[in-house]
């Protein structure tokens, strides 16, 4: 099983969406 390939996916899909965010509070 690839679980740690999908787990580091995840991990870095959270990170992204976390940076996504902070960008979008940033310029409110």
């Amino acid at each position: 099983m690839e679980h740690g390939r999908s787990t580091m996916l995840l991990a870095s899909f959270s990170v992204r969406t976390q940076g996504n965010v902070m960008a979008v509070l940033s310029m409110l």
